[in-house]
């Protein structure tokens, strides 16, 4: 039986950051350049329709990253809502 080593707060955090928070900013700029040069749609509307494409992604991936902090690795609610 193989044992999981013990993430430190900032692995925790990078993990986060990096499957949930960069996606999204992703989101916002490729909607807001794809929106803008493609579709032909004014800037206002490209960053109304990009923050809210990244909104609903993030409202999905902040629950599996919670899952996967607490459930697949052990850790404390206390140190995920922190």
């Amino acid at each position: 039986m193989e044992t999981k080593k013990q993430l430190s707060n900032y692995e925790i955090f990078i993990k986060g950051q990096l499957k949930v928070n960069l996606p999204a900013i992703l989101i916002i700029f490729s909607s807001l350049f794809g929106l803008t040069i493609y579709a032909d749609l004014s800037f206002k509307i490209s960053v109304i329709v990009g923050g809210l494409l990244s909104w609903i992604y993030w409202s999905f991936a902040i629950k599996k990253w919670i899952k996967w902090a607490i459930i697949e690795n052990n850790i404390e609610k206390d140190r995920v809502y922190k």
